[in-house]
């Protein structure tokens, strides 16, 4: 390999288009025609763009082979989609964090501890698994 075929990396959480995958199969086709890649590496790493679902996941396929290497487009530095709030304002980062003081009224009203069992869940419910950071 070249100098140049040292791995850059492609930013990860953009999602990609049909038009992204058709790119990066593109250019594993490239690598293929040149003799860098054979038949059976070539359909393994085809299997995994059409399957991808960012440009991290497209980006590994191309960690040992010098350019072409597909970039994603210019204007896909900003998210494609507005975070999950409304006016600007994240609702479940700012339930979070205020669920301590909520929980702590709530136990000087009620004088019942379990209110603070509302820390966790709630974080588990709006940070939790499958959530998004």
């Amino acid at each position: 390999m070249s100098s140049d075929s040292a791995p850059r990396p492609i930013p990860g959480g953009r999602p990609l288009t049909e038009d992204d995958r058709r790119a990066v199969i593109a250019a594993l086709a490239v690598h293929r025609q040149a003799g860098r890649l054979s038949s059976t590496e070539y359909e393994a790493r085809e299997i995994v763009a059409s399957s991808a679902r960012t440009w991290a996941e497209a980006g590994v396929l191309f960690g040992d082979l010098p350019a072409p290497r597909p970039e994603p487009p210019a204007s896909a530095s900003t998210p494609l989609a507005a975070p999950a709030s409304a006016g600007g304002i994240d609702w479940g980062q700012g339930l979070v964090a205020a669920m301590p003081l909520i929980a702590l009224a709530l136990f000087v009203l009620t004088r019942t501890w379990i209110w603070f069992l509302l820390i966790p869940v709630v974080w588990i419910f709006v940070k939790g698994p499958g959530r998004r950071q």
